[in-house]
């Protein structure tokens, strides 16, 4: 069983904040998150996003990372099923 619990955004009224239009607004304008990136799950100032290839890639705010996954089902795999 993995580690990983992350609540993802959503589109819904009310939604607070998982409402996905203030988190991407959020860390587009006050994290520095690339526009080229659609974040998805906001984790203590790191993101997981979208880019338009539909890879997930990792943002952190503490610096450059590579991680990266081929897939939202990948990521999902990896990252909340494995634990990785």
């Amino acid at each position: 069983m993995a580690d990983a619990c992350f609540e993802p955004a959503v589109i819904l009224p009310g939604s607070g904040h998982l409402d996905l239009f203030d988190l991407a607004e959020g860390a587009w304008n006050e994290m520095g998150l690339p526009r080229h990136l659609l974040p998805f799950v906001e984790d203590n100032g790191d993101y997981y996003c979208l880019n338009a290839e539909g890879e997930v890639i990792f943002w952190s705010h503490s610096g450059s990372t590579h991680e990266r996954w081929a897939s939202l089902a990948e990521w999902h795999q990896r990252v909340c099923v494995e634990g990785q």
